[in-house]
């Protein structure tokens, strides 16, 4: 067995973080020698020696996040080429580097023959469609900068590899709840429901439409859309619809033939579930309409009918357009903006897309920046992103949708707000945890009843004690009304503005902080005192010889004495081992509770909540807080305790605590601190917000996203017959690819360009993979670069052909174990989908009857046992 060497270029991978901007706010002068800050990406005469510049933890995941193989995409536009395009990665990178060093590797670059173009004009070049952070003021007049949601949102959208992993309906389950798509709040709260769907002809079908469909016993029958979903059992777009069934219909279904209708009235009988499939288009509706309710029959008047059958808003809105329905999480912290971690907090808000799922949400390049400052309140800091949710949500924006390929109308509610406690408290205008009404979510009692779950609290609600607050006439009038209903009566853009997500539904409780660092790091203050120095010593033990290999994270430190300096993952691993370490040296009452504890626990970070088991849950965490209130009843008057009790409900909408973790979240904070400590720190609001916008541009570049209807990481071709045709991974080069149509009959149109083929092996072939063709050819492998479907049916691959590499004519070049070299080539044939024989690896045998590739399937890593 040999292995084939495929000869690539070494290039290192350059590191994407583009550098922090030095422009600074109104008013504040620029960094000097003197400032010893991080030179500008975006100024020219910036000249600022930079002692330190070592890769560091903090941008080590970046390099991890975005793969930009430099040597196997070979598309570098819109960089002229590919020394731009290092160049610039070099200059805009994560680290400072002063414009003498630069000068300094060019003059290097220069001596040894390397041509290279002028610094400055790697300096100037413009990102095509670069959107900047705008200016913004406080309320205490304070400048800061915020990225846009819309751009942002239009980015992703027009990302191939985002919008292809999008969920764009509620996924409906038998039982298990795994995402946010799965949970009641996006299947249930028509709020977040899709408004239409597309049927394969290209007809678009809104909620409130009058369809026909196939019914399997009824034939064709008249139903009017409720709701658009998907099943994680059953492939495709489902519809719930309510039945208008006329006079034979009605009979057969009641089996009553003494009921007779008139030809053209319809009666509504219940709801049904139809594939979408089995949709023929849009229809009239009946002339009349009836319905049988308890009280009896009841006939739809003019006007009852005319609402009934009302057109959907967002069917005028979307003029022709598909309507995408996209729900936004929004995540807001603090961080320190100092190397100690100490003191310079930073309020910082992101972005991330809940349609993409717990997994995908978890990699740092789908967190996006929005905004950041150190003198500017989250409150503040919201009102332009509140200003944007307005508009996505009652309005909607158009984008290019990269999975479609064509222009849609985007609509984006919000649907969670991802944060601490604190954090929680202030977005909904709470008081401090001293109050008696101390929980966000309910107005329960923290002396009278903090065992049980109080009076919801909700927007009409609180926004009725605001103006009761405010119609006090005296400071301790004013003061007593706070205190009574738990809020404070200022201005919240969350809470004051028609925005869809009810701020006190919208905030969850986050596990991280409400267990791993709650009730977890209690009982360890109250339980570890209590043990003598022997007993400590024996537990330790213990902890040492406990096993821990199917914990997702470690331990660290001596529990027994240093657990007040644990960070979450310490407190989480202790929490799964503290019923069997510590129950030899625990009374009755603590191991109860302890026990309790850890079942609730159990559920907490349950990758899945069971709707099976809700009452079951409800009552595991009911009994744990009945034994706290009996062992240690000062527990229940912190916040965090009591939130137990909302667990199921936060589970029943919005899915696993993983799917709305900060904890993701809050490691991005690292990258906004590192931008802030190689910075001069005069405007670091602008300075940040800048190296994120690139970066994020950045990002869109290589992952082939667009601008408009123009690709920047894909390289378009007019093929004869056809319209344009996209070659993902391929950019325009002199001298320019050859395109061959020998094995290929072009009759017709692309209708359809595809991310994949089925191939005859029945394996599924992704674009970028190696192939084996059915073609009469001497080499019949190559590289699939895309899949074209013709409007009369057929199917054509585009195939990047391997050809040999030779020493000298007549001399192949070989590798170490004497196997001939391949190179990809210029000369790209399109073939039939048909004569893509399977998908191969690199390995083949040379001692059977001639050299052959062997199948992915059957020697997927013999290359790493070689």
């Amino acid at each position: 067995m040999f292995v084939l060497a495929l000869k690539q270029p070494e290039v290192s991978k350059p590191s994407l973080q583009p550098d922090s901007a030095l422009d600074t706010d109104d008013g504040i002068t620029q960094g000097t020698d003197e400032d010893a800050g991080c030179p500008s990406a975006f100024d020219e005469e910036d000249d600022i020696a930079v002692a330190d510049c070592g890769l560091d933890d903090e941008f080590e995941s970046w390099m991890d996040q975005i793969s930009l193989d430099i040597n196997d995409r070979q598309d570098y536009k819109p960089f002229p080429s590919k020394m731009f395009a290092l160049l610039f990665f070099l200059v805009h990178g994560p680290h400072p580097i002063g414009n003498r060093t630069l000068m300094f590797i060019w003059f290097i670059l220069n001596q040894t023959g390397i041509s290279v173009p002028s610094l400055k004009a790697v300096r100037s070049f413009k990102l095509p469609g670069l959107d900047l952070p705008k200016r913004h003021v406080s309320s205490q007049g304070n400048p800061f900068y915020c990225q846009s949601v819309v751009s942002t949102l239009q980015l992703c959208m027009a990302n191939p590899k985002i919008a292809s992993s999008l969920t764009r309906y509620p996924v409906q389950t038998e039982g298990a709840v795994e995402e946010i798509y799965h949970g009641s709040v996006w299947n249930d709260d028509e709020r977040f429901q899709a408004p239409m769907a597309a049927l394969p002809n290209g007809e678009h079908i809104f909620v409130r439409d009058c369809i026909t469909f196939e019914h399997h016993s009824l034939g064709t029958t008249k139903a009017v859309i409720v709701k658009f979903f998907e099943k994680n059992t059953l492939q495709g777009v489902h519809a719930e619809v309510e039945l208008l069934l006329n006079c034979y219909q009605y009979q057969y279904v009641t089996e009553n033939t003494n009921c007779y209708l008139p030809d053209d009235c319809c009666v509504i009988y219940g709801a049904q579930v139809i594939h979408f499939t089995s949709i023929i288009g849009v229809a009239n509706p009946p002339l009349s309409v009836i319905k049988w309710t308890e009280a009896g029959i009841q006939r739809f008047s003019n006007e009852e009918k005319m609402q009934y059958f009302a057109s959907n808003e967002w069917k005028e809105k979307a003029g022709g357009k598909k309507v995408i329905m996209v729900p936004l999480i929004l995540f807001t912290d603090d961080t320190s903006g100092n190397r100690s971690k100490k003191w310079n907090k930073f309020e910082s808000w992101y972005l991330l897309l809940a349609g993409l799922g717990r997994h995908a949400n978890a990699k740092p390049s789908n967190i996006h920046f929005l905004t950041t400052s150190n003198k500017v309140s989250p409150l503040d800091q919201s009102v332009p992103i509140v200003e944007e949710l307005l508009l996505l949500e009652s309005e909607g924006i158009e984008a290019y949708d990269a999975f479609s390929d064509c222009q849609v109308l985007v609509v984006a509610p919000l649907i969670c707000v991802i944060c601490d406690n604190p954090r929680a408290k202030e977005l909904c205008n709470q008081l401090a945890s001293s109050t008696r009404k101390y929980c966000r979510i309910c107005m329960a009692d923290k002396i009278d009843s903090p065992d049980v779950i109080g009076v919801p609290r909700t927007r009409a609600l609180s926004l009725s004690q605001m103006e009761e607050i405010s119609s006090q006439t005296s400071i301790s009038r004013t003061y007593n009304t706070r205190k009574k209903y738990g809020i404070k009566e200022h201005y919240n853009p969350m809470l004051h503005t028609n925005i869809r997500a009810d701020i006190y539904k919208a905030t969850p409780l986050e596990a991280l902080h409400v267990f791993a660092l709650g009730a977890s790091k209690y009982f360890l203050q109250l339980f570890m005192p209590d043990f003598t120095h022997d007993q400590k010593t024996e537990i330790l033990a213990l902890i040492k010889a406990f096993n821990m290999s199917g914990f997702t994270t470690k331990m660290y430190g001596n529990v027994c004495y240093y657990y007040n300096s644990f960070v979450g993952r310490d407190f989480k691993a202790w929490s799964q081992m503290a019923i069997f370490i510590l129950s030899p040296y625990l009374d009755a009452g603590r191991k109860e509770v302890l026990l309790n504890y850890s079942k609730v626990f159990a559920i907490a970070y349950a990758k899945s909540y069971n709707r099976h088991l809700k009452e079951q849950w409800k009552s595991v965490c009911q009994n744990f807080i009945d034994s706290v209130k009996v062992h240690f009843p000062n527990l229940l008057r912190r916040p965090k305790m009591h939130l137990i009790l909302h667990l199921i409900e936060c589970l029943e909408q919005y899915g696993p605590t993983s799917a709305f973790s900060a904890e993701r979240c809050e490691s991005f904070n690292s990258d906004v601190r590192a931008q802030n400590i190689y910075s001069n720190r005069q405007a670091p609001s602008r300075d940040i917000g800048k190296h994120f916008a690139v970066l994020e541009h950045v990002r869109h570049i290589i992952d082939g996203g667009r601008y408009g209807q123009e690709s920047v990481g894909a390289l378009t071709v007019s093929v004869p017959g056809m319209e344009k045709c996209t070659l993902f991974g391929l950019a325009q080069h002199d001298p320019p690819y050859v395109l061959s149509f020998h094995h290929v009959q072009l009759n017709d149109k692309v209708t359809t360009e595809c991310r994949g083929i089925v191939a005859q092996s029945f394996q599924l072939v992704h674009t970028g993979d190696y192939v084996e063709l059915d073609v009469p050819c001497e080499l019949k492998f190559g590289v699939l670069l895309s899949v074209c479907k013709l409007a009369v049916g057929s199917t054509v691959c585009f195939i990047q052909m391997f050809e040999p590499m030779f020493i000298r004519i007549g001399e192949p070049l070989l590798s170490d174990t004497d196997c001939p070299m391949f190179e990809l080539s210029r000369n790209i044939e399109a073939v039939e989908g048909c004569k893509v024989l399977k998908a191969v690896s690199f390995v083949h045998d040379c001692f059977s009857e001639g050299c052959h590739f062997e199948e992915m399937s059957a020697s997927g890593c013999a290359v790493e046992n070689w």
